[in-house]
């Protein structure tokens, strides 16, 4: 986690998901983790926060 960057996905104080990303910062980024608990899954959530990460200025402009 300390060479990564992560979002997680809370409800008020409890975290329900968490994704994980493996990158350089200049050429790549490596989508390593992605959950939500289960009683969260349905509401589009992993959808959403993937259109989150997808446009977070630090991933801008990689290759892969």
């Amino acid at each position: 986690m300390e060479n990564s960057l992560n979002f997680g996905l809370n409800d008020k104080k409890r975290q329900i998901g968490f994704v994980g990303i493996i990158s350089d910062f200049s050429t790549i980024a490596y989508l390593g983790d992605v959950y939500v608990l289960k009683e969260y899954r349905g509401r589009g959530l992993r959808k959403w926060l993937m259109q989150e990460i997808m446009a977070h200025a630090i991933l801008q402009g990689l290759r892969r």
